[in-house]
């Protein structure tokens, strides 16, 4: 997903599960996927931001 325009915009934890889930059928559960968001944003690929709504974390390409 990352050599893909999907990050191109910001995106939350939930949005990425649904994307997952409709293009490669794989059910994430959020609590799965932010450790490895957390791991990317660590390692600069991706830069990890608050949510000005909903005071949620939000992802987009670094």
């Amino acid at each position: 997903m990352l050599n893909t325009d999907f990050f191109d915009s910001q995106r939350s934890i939930s949005s990425i599960a649904n994307y997952c889930k409709e293009q490669y059928d794989s059910d994430f559960k959020t609590s799965e996927l932010s450790g490895i968001l957390l791991k990317l944003a660590n390692e600069n690929k991706l830069r990890r931001e608050r949510s000005n709504e909903n005071n949620r974390f939000e992802y987009i390409k670094a």
